[in-house]
């Protein structure tokens, strides 16, 4: 998710399923987000809730950095905490 102005913006791209503990790595070049469009994460529970980070960043190609959100608990009562 992005946000784009006032707007809120959602790519269809979804990670599938899969269980703990497992990662996965998104290139965010590939849906056109504008340059310092803050980013973040959201995070579905299969049978659960669905939740979205707290914290965002800032979105820049050019960077050699990383956001690496981690997702902990049940199905039920999980948290989503930005690691870096």
């Amino acid at each position: 998710m992005w946000k784009e102005g006032e707007h809120t913006r959602v790519s269809d791209w979804t990670s599938g399923r899969y269980p703990n503990p497992q990662s996965k790595t998104v290139e965010l070049s590939q849906f056109g987000i504008p340059v310092g469009s803050e980013v973040w994460v959201e995070v579905h529970a299969i049978a659960g809730k669905t939740k979205q980070a707290g914290d965002h960043v800032a979105y820049s190609p050019d960077s050699d950095d990383a956001a690496w959100y981690k997702t902990t608990g049940t199905t039920l009562i999980y948290s989503i905490k930005l690691m870096n």
